[in-house]
Protein backbone atom coordinates (compact mmCIF):
# COMPACT_ATOMS: atom_id res chain seq x y z
CA UNK A 1 0.00 0.00 0.00
CA UNK A 2 1.37 2.93 -1.22
CA UNK A 3 1.30 5.96 1.75
CA UNK A 4 1.39 10.07 0.39
CA UNK A 5 2.84 11.86 2.86
CA UNK A 6 2.18 15.92 2.69
CA UNK A 7 6.52 17.39 3.51
CA UNK A 8 4.46 20.38 4.96
CA UNK A 9 1.62 18.85 7.08
CA UNK A 10 2.89 18.63 10.96
CA UNK A 11 0.09 16.88 11.90
CA UNK A 12 0.30 13.56 10.53
CA UNK A 13 1.25 11.01 12.02
CA UNK A 14 1.48 7.21 10.62
CA UNK A 15 0.78 4.30 12.25
CA UNK A 16 3.84 2.42 10.90
CA UNK A 17 7.28 3.05 12.57
CA UNK A 18 9.13 6.56 11.99
CA UNK A 19 12.34 6.49 10.39
CA UNK A 20 15.02 9.10 11.44
CA UNK A 21 17.36 10.37 8.28
CA UNK A 22 20.57 11.61 8.81
CA UNK A 23 21.60 14.42 6.58
CA UNK A 24 25.97 14.09 6.10
CA UNK A 25 27.90 16.99 4.86
CA UNK A 26 30.05 16.63 2.10
CA UNK A 27 33.27 15.26 2.74
CA UNK A 28 36.32 12.98 1.13
CA UNK A 29 35.76 9.73 0.21
CA UNK A 30 37.28 8.11 3.16
CA UNK A 31 35.22 9.81 5.73
CA UNK A 32 32.53 9.46 3.18
CA UNK A 33 32.51 5.06 3.09
CA UNK A 34 32.51 5.53 7.14
CA UNK A 35 29.66 7.33 6.62
CA UNK A 36 28.20 5.02 4.53
CA UNK A 37 28.95 2.17 6.84
CA UNK A 38 27.16 4.21 9.54
CA UNK A 39 24.00 4.38 7.81
CA UNK A 40 23.82 1.12 7.38
CA UNK A 41 24.03 0.35 10.69
CA UNK A 42 21.26 3.21 11.61
CA UNK A 43 18.36 2.73 9.21
CA UNK A 44 17.43 -0.34 11.28
CA UNK A 45 18.56 0.89 14.18
CA UNK A 46 15.56 3.17 16.10
CA UNK A 47 11.80 2.23 15.09
CA UNK A 48 9.06 4.19 17.25
CA UNK A 49 5.58 2.81 17.15
CA UNK A 50 2.49 3.22 19.39
CA UNK A 51 1.05 0.64 21.87
CA UNK A 52 -2.85 0.43 22.05
CA UNK A 53 -2.19 2.64 25.00
CA UNK A 54 -0.82 5.62 22.62
CA UNK A 55 2.79 5.44 23.96
CA UNK A 56 5.67 5.52 22.09
CA UNK A 57 7.65 2.10 22.37
CA UNK A 58 10.96 1.95 21.21
CA UNK A 59 13.61 -0.69 20.42
CA UNK A 60 16.12 0.11 23.15
CA UNK A 61 17.93 -2.80 22.08
CA UNK A 62 19.74 -1.55 19.33
CA UNK A 63 21.00 1.15 20.88
CA UNK A 64 22.42 -1.16 24.01
CA UNK A 65 24.08 -2.69 21.00
CA UNK A 66 25.68 0.47 20.11
CA UNK A 67 26.58 1.82 23.54
CA UNK A 68 30.44 -0.27 24.20
CA UNK A 69 31.79 0.76 21.47
CA UNK A 70 30.07 3.75 19.70
CA UNK A 71 28.65 5.71 22.71
CA UNK A 72 28.79 8.78 20.76
CA UNK A 73 26.38 7.04 18.38
CA UNK A 74 23.78 5.76 20.48
CA UNK A 75 23.57 9.32 22.45
CA UNK A 76 23.05 11.18 18.66
CA UNK A 77 19.97 8.10 18.26
CA UNK A 78 18.54 8.75 21.77
CA UNK A 79 18.23 12.62 20.99
CA UNK A 80 16.35 12.04 18.35
CA UNK A 81 13.71 10.82 20.71
CA UNK A 82 10.93 13.08 20.64
CA UNK A 83 8.00 13.82 23.14
CA UNK A 84 9.65 11.86 25.56
CA UNK A 85 6.40 12.64 27.51
CA UNK A 86 4.31 10.03 25.85
CA UNK A 87 6.63 7.22 26.75
CA UNK A 88 5.65 4.53 28.93
CA UNK A 89 6.98 4.93 32.64
CA UNK A 90 9.25 1.23 31.73
CA UNK A 91 10.59 3.56 28.44
CA UNK A 92 10.97 6.37 30.34
CA UNK A 93 13.31 4.43 32.78
CA UNK A 94 14.80 2.78 30.24
CA UNK A 95 15.70 5.28 28.27
CA UNK A 96 16.61 7.85 30.71
CA UNK A 97 19.49 5.13 31.93
CA UNK A 98 20.41 4.81 28.31
CA UNK A 99 21.20 8.49 27.98
CA UNK A 100 22.52 8.96 31.56
CA UNK A 101 25.26 6.28 30.24
CA UNK A 102 26.06 7.73 26.80
CA UNK A 103 26.64 10.73 28.52
CA UNK A 104 28.55 9.41 31.07
CA UNK A 105 30.92 7.52 28.19
CA UNK A 106 31.25 10.90 25.70
CA UNK A 107 31.87 12.82 29.31
CA UNK A 108 28.93 15.24 29.31
CA UNK A 109 28.80 16.86 32.56
CA UNK A 110 25.43 16.61 34.55
CA UNK A 111 24.17 19.38 36.83
CA UNK A 112 21.92 16.48 38.97
CA UNK A 113 20.70 13.42 39.11
CA UNK A 114 17.21 14.29 38.38
CA UNK A 115 16.68 11.91 35.24
CA UNK A 116 18.59 9.23 36.24
CA UNK A 117 16.19 9.09 39.63
CA UNK A 118 13.24 8.47 37.12
CA UNK A 119 15.28 4.87 36.58
CA UNK A 120 16.27 4.46 40.21
CA UNK A 121 12.72 5.29 41.25
CA UNK A 122 11.70 2.35 38.71
CA UNK A 123 14.05 0.15 38.78
CA UNK A 124 13.76 -0.12 42.47
CA UNK A 125 10.31 -1.62 42.06
CA UNK A 126 11.47 -4.34 39.59
CA UNK A 127 12.91 -7.47 39.67
CA UNK A 128 15.58 -6.43 36.76
CA UNK A 129 18.79 -6.45 38.63
CA UNK A 130 21.02 -5.54 36.22
CA UNK A 131 19.50 -2.46 34.95
CA UNK A 132 18.44 -1.97 38.93
CA UNK A 133 22.25 -1.80 38.97
CA UNK A 134 23.10 0.05 36.88
CA UNK A 135 20.90 2.71 37.36
CA UNK A 136 22.40 2.93 40.98
CA UNK A 137 25.95 3.13 39.87
CA UNK A 138 25.16 6.05 37.28
CA UNK A 139 23.28 8.19 40.45
CA UNK A 140 26.83 7.21 42.24
CA UNK A 141 28.91 8.71 39.26
CA UNK A 142 26.61 11.55 38.82
CA UNK A 143 27.38 12.48 42.85
CA UNK A 144 30.73 11.66 42.29
CA UNK A 145 31.33 14.40 39.89
CA UNK A 146 29.16 16.75 41.63
CA UNK A 147 31.54 16.07 44.66
CA UNK A 148 28.93 14.65 46.77
CA UNK A 149 31.22 10.96 48.14
CA UNK A 150 28.72 10.27 50.74
CA UNK A 151 25.67 10.09 48.38
CA UNK A 152 27.81 8.61 45.48
CA UNK A 153 28.62 6.02 48.50
CA UNK A 154 25.75 4.90 49.32
CA UNK A 155 24.27 5.21 45.79
CA UNK A 156 26.82 2.45 44.57
CA UNK A 157 26.58 0.30 47.60
CA UNK A 158 22.44 -0.12 46.23
CA UNK A 159 24.31 -0.98 43.11
CA UNK A 160 25.76 -3.78 44.83
CA UNK A 161 22.78 -4.76 46.93
CA UNK A 162 21.98 -7.89 44.57
CA UNK A 163 25.51 -8.74 43.93
CA UNK A 164 25.59 -12.15 43.80
CA UNK A 165 22.78 -12.41 40.98
CA UNK A 166 24.27 -9.91 38.81
CA UNK A 167 26.08 -11.43 35.76
CA UNK A 168 27.60 -8.13 34.49
CA UNK A 169 31.21 -8.61 35.17
CA UNK A 170 32.14 -5.02 33.69
CA UNK A 171 29.39 -3.99 35.60
CA UNK A 172 30.63 -5.12 38.86
CA UNK A 173 33.59 -4.27 37.93
CA UNK A 174 33.25 -0.58 37.41
CA UNK A 175 31.55 -0.18 40.56
CA UNK A 176 33.51 -1.99 42.57
CA UNK A 177 36.65 0.14 41.40
CA UNK A 178 34.55 3.31 42.29
CA UNK A 179 33.54 2.33 45.48
CA UNK A 180 37.00 1.19 45.69
CA UNK A 181 38.34 4.82 45.00
CA UNK A 182 35.69 6.44 47.02
CA UNK A 183 37.14 4.54 49.78
CA UNK A 184 40.29 5.33 49.34
CA UNK A 185 40.21 9.10 49.55
CA UNK A 186 38.47 9.12 52.84
CA UNK A 187 41.65 7.37 53.59
CA UNK A 188 39.66 3.94 54.57
CA UNK A 189 42.02 1.83 53.22
CA UNK A 190 41.19 -1.95 54.17
CA UNK A 191 37.59 -1.13 53.40
CA UNK A 192 39.30 -0.12 49.77
CA UNK A 193 41.31 -3.25 49.86
CA UNK A 194 37.90 -5.31 49.81
CA UNK A 195 36.38 -3.61 46.80
CA UNK A 196 39.71 -2.93 45.05
CA UNK A 197 40.62 -6.92 44.50
CA UNK A 198 36.70 -7.82 43.80
CA UNK A 199 37.04 -5.47 41.00
CA UNK A 200 40.03 -6.92 39.75
CA UNK A 201 38.50 -10.15 40.43
CA UNK A 202 35.71 -9.10 38.16
CA UNK A 203 37.89 -7.87 35.18
CA UNK A 204 39.68 -10.93 35.37
CA UNK A 205 36.75 -12.94 34.54
CA UNK A 206 35.44 -11.04 31.78
CA UNK A 207 38.78 -10.86 30.09
CA UNK A 208 39.15 -7.05 30.25
CA UNK A 209 43.00 -6.40 30.62
CA UNK A 210 42.56 -2.47 30.54
CA UNK A 211 40.29 -3.18 33.81
CA UNK A 212 42.61 -5.30 35.29
CA UNK A 213 45.40 -2.93 34.82
CA UNK A 214 43.58 0.44 36.55
CA UNK A 215 42.14 -1.81 39.13
CA UNK A 216 45.70 -3.08 40.24
CA UNK A 217 46.82 -0.14 40.27
CA UNK A 218 44.10 0.71 42.78
CA UNK A 219 44.75 -1.66 44.72
CA UNK A 220 48.86 -1.54 45.23
CA UNK A 221 48.41 2.84 45.94
CA UNK A 222 46.02 1.10 49.05
CA UNK A 223 48.79 -1.61 49.52
CA UNK A 224 51.19 1.62 50.04
CA UNK A 225 49.19 4.14 52.12
CA UNK A 226 49.33 0.66 54.57
CA UNK A 227 52.75 0.68 54.16
CA UNK A 228 52.56 -2.68 52.30
CA UNK A 229 55.47 -2.58 49.47
CA UNK A 230 55.67 -5.64 48.46
CA UNK A 231 52.02 -6.53 48.11
CA UNK A 232 51.99 -2.98 46.37
CA UNK A 233 54.91 -4.33 44.03
CA UNK A 234 53.33 -7.11 42.94
CA UNK A 235 50.30 -5.43 42.09
CA UNK A 236 52.16 -2.67 39.82
CA UNK A 237 54.60 -5.58 38.28
CA UNK A 238 50.99 -7.34 37.52
CA UNK A 239 49.62 -4.69 35.76
CA UNK A 240 52.68 -4.19 33.89
CA UNK A 241 52.11 -7.96 32.51
CA UNK A 242 48.79 -6.87 31.83
CA UNK A 243 49.42 -3.98 29.74
CA UNK A 244 49.58 -3.88 26.01
CA UNK A 245 49.20 -1.01 23.95
CA UNK A 246 47.83 1.50 25.55
CA UNK A 247 50.73 2.27 28.05
CA UNK A 248 49.66 3.79 31.89
CA UNK A 249 51.97 6.52 32.54
CA UNK A 250 50.70 6.38 35.98
CA UNK A 251 51.88 2.75 36.37
CA UNK A 252 55.68 3.67 35.27
CA UNK A 253 55.18 6.47 37.54
CA UNK A 254 53.70 5.27 40.80
CA UNK A 255 56.31 1.83 40.36
CA UNK A 256 59.09 4.48 40.45
CA UNK A 257 58.01 6.18 43.46
CA UNK A 258 57.70 2.62 45.39
CA UNK A 259 61.35 1.65 43.92
CA UNK A 260 62.77 4.79 45.25
CA UNK A 261 61.62 4.30 48.81
CA UNK A 262 62.61 0.71 48.22
CA UNK A 263 66.07 1.98 47.44
CA UNK A 264 66.17 -0.30 44.38
CA UNK A 265 67.22 3.22 42.09
CA UNK A 266 68.35 2.14 39.16
CA UNK A 267 65.24 -0.06 38.44
CA UNK A 268 63.15 3.12 39.56
CA UNK A 269 65.07 5.25 37.10
CA UNK A 270 64.19 2.94 34.28
CA UNK A 271 60.55 3.08 34.75
CA UNK A 272 60.11 6.78 35.80
CA UNK A 273 62.35 7.11 32.09
CA UNK A 274 59.78 5.17 30.37
CA UNK A 275 56.98 7.26 31.69
CA UNK A 276 58.75 10.38 30.37
CA UNK A 277 58.93 8.77 27.39
CA UNK A 278 55.01 8.11 27.53
CA UNK A 279 53.96 11.50 28.50
CA UNK A 280 52.64 14.12 26.04
CA UNK A 281 51.28 16.69 28.37
CA UNK A 282 52.85 18.91 30.69
CA UNK A 283 49.75 18.25 33.31
CA UNK A 284 50.45 14.90 33.58
CA UNK A 285 54.53 15.55 33.63
CA UNK A 286 53.93 17.43 36.64
CA UNK A 287 53.38 14.83 39.61
CA UNK A 288 56.09 12.63 37.79
CA UNK A 289 58.84 15.71 37.75
CA UNK A 290 57.98 15.66 41.61
CA UNK A 291 58.87 12.03 41.62
CA UNK A 292 61.65 12.58 39.16
CA UNK A 293 62.98 15.62 41.74
CA UNK A 294 62.79 13.08 44.56
CA UNK A 295 64.73 10.35 42.86
CA UNK A 296 67.58 12.55 42.24
CA UNK A 297 67.53 14.22 45.94
CA UNK A 298 67.89 10.46 46.84
CA UNK A 299 70.83 9.56 44.95
CA UNK A 300 72.62 13.04 45.81
CA UNK A 301 71.91 14.63 42.19
CA UNK A 302 70.90 17.87 43.77
CA UNK A 303 71.24 20.29 40.44
CA UNK A 304 69.33 17.71 38.70
CA UNK A 305 66.69 17.53 41.53
CA UNK A 306 66.38 21.29 40.94
CA UNK A 307 65.67 20.68 37.49
CA UNK A 308 62.26 19.07 38.22
CA UNK A 309 61.49 20.29 41.65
Amino acid sequence: MEIKIDPKSRDFQPRYSRLFVLFLPSTNNTQMKKNIVFLLILIPIIWISCDGMGHQTIDFRKVEDLMPQHPDSALTLLEQIENKENLSRKDKARYYLLLTEAQNKNHIPHINDSLITIATDYYEKTDDVERKAKAWFYKGRINQDLNHPLKAQEYYLKALGEEERIKNHALLGRINNNIGMLYTRQMVYETALTFQKKAVENFRVLGDSTGQVFALRDLGRNYVMLHLQDSALACYKSALKLMQDKKVISIYSELGSLLIHKEDYPQAYAYLNLALAESTSKRINYPLYLILGNYFLQTGKFDSALVYL
